[in-house]
Parts: structure tokens; C-alpha cells; sequence
């Protein structure tokens, strides 16, 4: 071979023991000084120099991280990318920040969560909580790649001039049903770090947004008021922050990739159907961009209130999503889907009878009572109308399927996959009988109060789905986990309706109309007697390299595995290929010595490729699992809310 094992040794020695072992001090979430002063040469922890952001209005503004010496990680937490949501700016669109240039801000801790139900993951909750994280490699580290760039090239060549516009970019959009969610859980560093060893430095950033019904109030009232979509336009506003700010961090606003999971991937496909976003990303004339006419009387916008935000210019140039694709999620017209839901917090907030009106009493009524009224609402109906996004008539004009059909959506490279048995974390383990089981496809099928589901269509899923061994798909056909046959039968017909059918459209989709796209089955088990298999969310902790963390608990397949997926992402981050820059003797070196398998992209030649990802077992198989029960879904208009 060309290249020797001495040269992979060469661009490998600034993370290698940080992906081996390091990784636990930041996932362990070890104290950060909130006020920390100078260097202390016996620390992980030193005080990187401020960094200055140049915001849009001109003005400079400090802001002081941290860097973690054994990761070679530079930290950026906290970060305010909106003016606080609060008293009259609840329920309202997120407002930029206007930073004041005589202050440093402190970017050395976490920000809070969003408003939503108590939980140790996501940490305390504010509604001051629209802020950003910026991971980068330390200027250490950058300084070794540049050298060893020199010594590659053999010329003049260095990382300076490779990334003269600054280091590819990825932001994380989490996911938590559009109701939970936040930052805290998702720390960036062990990207990073993989990014550096493999000589493929990249940029990470992670963006809170409101959950729950402070980011999705639904009905009429909030439709009225323009705020159906507050949560979704929070993360346009965090774009917009990454599109102005990330070079001061050494990003590169030309190449930014957004990736999500869930709610996370759900978001992002929206954003694709975005008419903003569409015409901005037309190369040729935005005037001339085919938009849907959309619905005025549900994107009412207040024109001397707080104005909605608004996209003159691409904000992303390549997109994964994990779990989620834009016609997952059931969207009508929020006055109707969610009216039940608002209606009942206004009751029980108090704002029944007020006399300023409902929407301007909830505004007003205090944090821990709008949280109990939503939380008991929720209760109640967890599988219907419950906060979320809604075809608002200005960021979603209609159905996502049918703009898709009509190419009305940003055309970049994607990545999209799903986990095995994506239904089985949603489905009560009380189901027992047919008629509960209909009930529950009648719930996932929901798309609009107008539209409903008629019974030979409940007849046909139930078919379908019956007659099979169900989910998890690996799981002896006789074992049932103590639970009813019917809990296995709706878990696959839900993951198949809610996430399987809708990803499969979409990438059909983009190669009929000449994208490229590339296609995952997740398949990693870390628990094979658990109930819920392969479940939802499982690949979340792989994208982030919790393997490295826990190596115990994981194991050294599972290790390796989680550097692989990473890879493949990075890859695609810095290459718009996953499988990474074919010209670059490096990124190919990189690729052998992780034994990543060659990943062909989806519908290439009439093939559905799609790469099964699983521990030493990465292998390319077709999209055609269920095939026959899958295509009877995507022939049904209320699979897709058609």
C-alpha cells in the first residue's frame, strides 16, 4: 500500500487518545468555572482567548469559552442567538439579539432548557432558554493539522488555504416530540475531536428552540396571532445567527450541514418545503422559485408587533435526517388540529373567561401553571393534537408530500434513515385486541379533522400487519415480551406509517427528480431482550460517539462502530459525500483504516441502496423491507396528509 500505517500515525496522535478514553471527562459533565482566570498548566480545562463575533448591525462582542487541552476542543456555551421570550415576546416570533459590545459574554456553561416537564437529562428550564452552542477545534489543533498538511502536500499547500473560507459546519436540531428537548445532552466535543483526528476538521453547533406550548400553541387564537410556528422559526432565527456569526469562530457559512433526529428531522424536512428557503436556494432567479400560493388566513403577522422571521438567503447546503422526514408528522390547519389542545390549557390556566381574550391571558399567566395545564391536556390524548407544527400558510403552505411531488423543496445532497423498530417506544404495552389496535392506526393516520380514516382502509393496515411477525422485526416470532401479539403488530404498523413510509417517499422523491440522497437502516442493538428493540432514538448516541465514553457498557465493537457512523457523517459535512472526498489521499487512508464499507447512493441505476448500519456488520442492503404493506400506506392520502 501506498501510504503506510506510519502515516495514518501521523495524523492521528492529537485525538486518538481522546477517542479512546478522553471523552468521559465532558460527557461526565465535569464543573466548568463559571468565572475562570488564566491557564493552569496541571488542567484539562484552560480559557481559550475571547473570540470576537462581528453580528449584523456592526458591532463587536466578546465571547469567552473554554478548551479542552485532552480533547483538543474549544467550548462556546450559552450562547444567546434571541432576545428573551418572555412577558410580551411569549408567543411571539423570536427576536434577534442585540448584543452589547461593552460586555464579554460567558460562554463557559450550558444555557437552560425550554419550558417543559422536569427532567435530569435536560437540566433546568427557563424561558430565557434561545441559546446556542459552538463546538471548534482548539487553535492547538489546527495549528498540528496545518503543519501536517505541509508535510503531506509537499508543497505549499496548508489547512489555511484548504479551508481559506473557513471549516465546514454542522448544526444539531434535537429531537423530543416537539414537547421536550434541549442542548444539554448533545455535547459536541467527541465530533470534533474524531473530525481532527481524521483530518477533516469540521464545526459544530447545537441550537435550542421552544417546545411544548410555548413553541406551538395551536388554534385559531394563535394562528390569529401568527404564532403556531414559534418553535420552528426559533431555529430559522439560530441559522440565520450561525449564517452571520460562524466565521468569527472559523465556520464557513457556505457550507453548513444540518442534521437532526425525531422532531430534529421532522423540523429540517420542513425547513426543505420552506418557500423562503426555496426561492433563496434557487441558483438561477428567486423570483422565478415555483411556490405554493399558501393559506393568508392562518399567517396573520402583526405589523407593529414583533415581526416573524424572515430568509432572504440559503442556510444550509446539506441535510441528515435521522428519524423524521417532512410528511412524518400529521399537518393540517393549526385552528383545526390543535383546538382541541389549546383550548383545554385555556381552561385550565384560567383564561376561560378572560376578558382580554384567551391568547393574551396565557401570555400572562405564570411558567409552572402553563406547564401543569399542558402537561394534564397531554395526558389526556397523547397521541392526537398535541404541540406541534401545523400548515401555517407562510413556512408550510400546504402539504408536505405534494410540494415534495411538485419539487417545491431545497434541493441539496440528504442523508436519510431510520432504526429498525422505530414504532415500539411509541405504543401503549397494554394493546391487547383488534379494536384497540385500529384505534391506535386511526391516531397515527390523523392528518386532518376533515379528512379521518375509513374503515377498509383500517381493515387493509390490519392486514397487513397482522399477518406478519411484527416489531422488534428480530425478535423470535413466538416472543412477545409477556405483552399481547398486538403490541408487536402496531409497533411495526406505526414506525411503518409514521417513520418508514414517509422516509421511503421522500428519497424516492429526490432521485426521480435527479437529487442524490443516501439511505441508512440503523440496526445496532445494545439490549437484544429488550422489548423494544432496535428502538427510536437508539442511533442518537452513536452520532454523537457515546461509545468512546462508556466503552464497558458499549463494548469495542460498539466503539468502533460509533467512529464509523461519525465518520460517515463528517464525511458528508466537509465532502457532501458520505463516503467522503474520492481525490483526497487522506480522507481515502481514513476510510481504510475505520473499514468504512462503500455506500452507494439511493436509486442509482434503479437500485434502492441503502447501507444497514450495525457493528462489524456494515453491509448494503435494499429498500424493500415490507415492501408490499409500505406501498399500500403511500397509496392512502391520509398516510402523507394529502
Amino acid at each position: 500500500m501506498l501510504f503506510s500505517a506510519g502515516l495514518i500515525g501521523l495524523l492521528l496522535p492529537l485525538a486518538a487518545a481522546t477517542i479512546d478514553g478522553q471523552v468521559h471527562q465532558l460527557h461526565a459533565r465535569q464543573a466548568i468555572p463559571s468565572s475562570p482566570s488564566g491557564s493552569n498548566s496541571t488542567s484539562n480545562v484552560t480559557i481559550t482567548p475571547t473570540q470576537t463575533v462581528l453580528t449584523g448591525d456592526g458591532a463587536n462582542v466578546t465571547v469567552q469559552g473554554v478548551t479542552i487541552d485532552s480533547l483538543n476542543v474549544t467550548r462556546y456555551l450559552g450562547i444567546p442567538f434571541a432576545q428573551p421570550p418572555v412577558d410580551d415576546l411569549r408567543f411571539a416570533p423570536p427576536q434577534a439579539v442585540s448584543y452589547n459590545a461593552s460586555t464579554t459574554i460567558n460562554a463557559t456553561v450550558n444555557g437552560p432548557a425550554c419550558p417543559q416537564p422536569p427532567s435530569t437529562r435536560y437540566g433546568n428550564t427557563s424561558e430565557d432558554c434561545l441559546h446556542l452552542n459552538v463546538y471548534t477545534p482548539s487553535a492547538r489543533a489546527l495549528t498540528a493539522l496545518n503543519q501536517t498538511a505541509t508535510i503531506l502536500a509537499g508543497n505549499n499547500t496548508n489547512l489555511t488555504s484548504a479551508y481559506e473560507d473557513g471549516l465546514p459546519v454542522m448544526v444539531w436540531i434535537y429531537g423530543g416530540g416537539f414537547t421536550s428537548g434541549s442542548t444539554l445532552p448533545y455535547d459536541g466535543s467527541a465530533i470534533i475531536a474524531q473530525s481532527i483526528a481524521s483530518y477533516s476538521p469540521v464545526i459544530l453547533v447545537t441550537l435550542n428552540y421552544r417546545v411544548g406550548i410555548w413553541g406551538w400553541p395551536g388554534g385559531a387564537e394563535a394562528a390569529a396571532a401568527g404564532a403556531s410556528m414559534l418553535g420552528l422559526q426559533d431555529q430559522l432565527l439560530a441559522l440565520k445567527w450561525v449564517r452571520q456569526n460562524i466565521q468569527s469562530f472559523g465556520g464557513d457559512p457556505e457550507k453548513v450541514t444540518v442534521f437532526g433526529e425525531s422532531a430534529g428531522a421532522i423540523s429540517i424536512g420542513l425547513h426543505l418545503i420552506n418557500p423562503e428557503l426555496v426561492a433563496a436556494s434557487n441558483s438561477s432567479s428567486a423570483s422565478n422559485a415555483t411556490l405554493p400560493a399558501g393559506n393568508s388566513t392562518t399567517s396573520a403577522v402583526n405589523a407593529t408587533g414583533p415581526q416573524p422571521v424572515s430568509v432572504d438567503t440559503p442556510l444550509f447546503h446539506a441535510a441528515i435526517l435521522q428519524s423524521g422526514s417532512p410528511s412524518s408528522y400529521p399537518l393540517s390547519n393549526s385552528s383545526v388540529s390543535r383546538q382541541a389542545f389549546y383550548d383545554g390549557v385555556v381552561q385550565l390556566a384560567g383564561c376561560g373567561n378572560s376578558t382580554e381574550g384567551s391568547f393574551e391571558c396565557l401570555r400572562q399567566v405564570n411558567q409552572s401553571v402553563l406547564l401543569n395545564a399542558s402537561n394534564t391536556v397531554l395526558a389526556q390524548n397523547p397521541y392526537a393534537g398535541h404541540p406541534g407544527p401545523s400548515i401555517d400558510g407562510r413556512l408550510v403552505t400546504g402539504s408536505p408530500t405534494e410540494l415534495i411531488a411538485e419539487g417545491a423543496y431545497v434541493h441539496i445532497p440528504t442523508i436519510a434513515g431510520d432504526v429498525l423498530d422505530e414504532g415500539t417506544i411509541f405504543v401503549p404495552p397494554t394493546i391487547s385486541n383488534e379494536t384497540a389496535f385500529q384505534g391506535f392506526v386511526e391516531a397515527a393516520f390523523e392528518s386532518s379533522a376533515s379528512i379521518g380514516v375509513n374503515q377498509t382502509v383500517l381493515d387493509s393496515i390490519t392486514e397487513y400487519y397482522t399477518n406478519g411477525t411484527g416489531s422488534p422485526f428480530r425478535a423470535p416470532a413466538n416472543e412477545t415480551f409477556g405483552r399481547s401479539p398486538y403490541y408487536k403488530y402496531i409497533a411495526a404498523a406505526f414506525g411503518d406509517v409514521i417513520f418508514q413510509a414517509p422516509r421511503r417517499y421522500l428519497q424516492t422523491q429526490i432521485t426521480e427528480q435527479n437529487g442524490t440522497t443516501w439511505s441508512y437502516l440503523f440496526t445496532q442493538n445494545l439490549n437484544a431482550s429488550s422489548p423494544t428493540g432496535v428502538a427510536h432514538g437508539s442511533d442518537v448516541p452513536y452520532t454523537f460517539g457515546a461509545p468512546s465514553a462508556s466503552p464497558a457498557t458499549y463494548g469495542a465493537p460498539a466503539v468502533q462502530f460509533s467512529r464509523q457512523m461519525v465518520a460517515y457523517w463528517i464525511n458528508f459535512a466537509t465532502a457532501l459525500n458520505p463516503n467522503g472526498n474520492a481525490a483526497s489521499p487522506v480522507s481515502q487512508i481514513v476510510k481504510r483504516s475505520l473499514n468504512l464499507t462503500d455506500w452507494p447512493a439511493y436509486g442509482v441505476n434503479g437500485t434502492v441502496d441503502m447501507l444497514q448500519l450495525e457493528a462489524a456488520n456494515l453491509t448494503v442492503i435494499q429498500d424493500d423491507y415490507r415492501e408490499e404493506a409500505i406501498s399500500y400506506i403511500l397509496s392512502i392520502p391520509e398516510a402523507l396528509g394529502q
